[in-house]
């Protein structure tokens, strides 16, 4: 947690464990990155995904890396960035629109936590939506 011009900023990680004949619960993403867009002013969530122990604990032996499923930008970082700019990735990735009104949160569902290619897509999504125009291709 730090103190910011615009108040508190934290990051939290959140963690759930599913047994290997369960779903990983991915559809409650979209209802608390609402929760957290309108209770606590949400800046960005990326959600991963990666096999791991039901339990959560981790053994002293390499494991794979996380996968990303999602990405939510929340709805004062959409507004900041451009609604037109942030709705339209150069790739296919066309975010939900997240809560009531006119400023939603947009959220980016990428896959199911097993693309290799995961990354490459967040990689570029993040590029698309946090680098300037002016520099992009240089």
């Amino acid at each position: 947690m730090s103190l910011t011009p615009a108040g508190v900023e934290e990051d939290i990680t959140l963690a759930f464990g599913y047994g290997r004949d369960e779903a990983p619960p991915l559809d409650v993403i979209e209802e608390l990155a609402t929760a957290l867009d309108t209770d606590r002013r949400l800046v960005t969530l990326l959600t991963t995904i990666r096999a791991a122990r039901r339990d959560l604990t981790v053994p002293p032996s390499l494991e794979a890396p996380p996968f990303p499923v999602a990405f939510t930008l929340g709805s004062d970082e959409a507004e900041a960035i451009g609604r037109a700019h942030a709705g339209h990735p150069p790739i296919s990735l066309m975010p939900t629109r997240l809560g009531l009104g006119s400023k939603p949160a947009l959220h980016y569902s990428m896959v199911d936590g097993t693309d290799p290619d995961a990354w490459s897509t967040f990689q570029r999504l993040i590029r698309h939506l946090f680098i300037p125009r002016q520099t992009q291709g240089k």
